[in-house]
This record gives structure tokens, sequence and C-alpha cells, in this order.
């Protein structure tokens, strides 16, 4: 299992509000499809700048979070206790029917990092190294 969004460790947001609206595009239920199948994520606009997520029987919050010119999100864990936060990028394909996150790795943007603008400097002096991310979760509407 892939678990993308099951792996939250961060304190805050990347970014303190949404940088961009929420793209509706983006809304509806996805299956992932590489590397493994099956998995749903069901994506649903809370408004004009935030979504809803549900995800492996977890309720996540997520919102746009661009930095370092990449199409960034953050997304809290609702029901973790602690409701930390991850964040991934994403990529939709032109016919809007595939979608591709990536989290950002914690071994690039260690999970003691406890300032926003040291998180934020880290990706932008990271934005070209090939670990920053994950291994990529395919999905398709």
């Amino acid at each position: 299992m892939l678990l993308l969004l099951a792996a939250c460790h961060y304190d805050f947001a990347l970014t303190d509000t949404p940088t961009r609206a929420a793209d509706s595009r983006l809304a509806g239920t996805w299956t992932l499809v590489e590397p493994e199948q099956g998995e749903r994520m069901d994506v649903r606009l809370y408004d004009d700048r935030n979504y809803v997520i549900a995800y492996n029987g977890d309720l996540y919050r997520a919102f746009h979070s661009e930095v370092a010119g990449l199409p960034l999100i953050s997304a809290q864990n609702l029901n973790d206790r602690e409701r930390k936060w991850i964040y991934f990028t994403w990529q939709l394909s032109e016919d809007g029917r595939c979608l591709t996150i990536r989290a950002v790795r914690t071994e690039v943007v260690p999970a003691t990092t406890r300032d926003r603008a040291a998180v934020v400097k880290l990706i932008e002096a990271n934005r070209e190294n090939p670990t920053l991310f994950g291994e990529a979760g395919v999905y398709t509407k």
C-alpha cells in the first residue's frame, strides 16, 4: 500500500494561507493505478480555496502552498490527535483524468525542522534535487 497521505510529519502548513484558488479539476474520486492498484482518494472542494480529502479512512484538509515555483499542497490529517501536515507535489494530465502526486521526503526536509521559513528554504535549495520527493502515486478518475 502506498499510503501517501498516511505519513504526516510536519507541525505546520507549508504556507500560512492558500497560495491560489482550489482547482475544481482535482475534485472527484481517484483510484491508485501505480505503483499498486485499488486505493481510493476522494477529493472535494470545501470552499474556493480549500479541499477535503478522504483517504484510507482518514480525513484531511488541504490547500495549495506553492513555493519555489513548485505546485505543492499542504494537507493536514484531521483524524490524528497531533494534526500533523504533509507536503506533496501534484501534476494533472492535460485531459484531467490522471493525477500524479509525490510527497516531500523527510530525508531531505526533516520533520524536526520547526520553522516554516526553514522548511521553505530547504525546499528552495533542493528544488532540482531528484530525491526531494518520494515515490509517485498515479491515480485515475
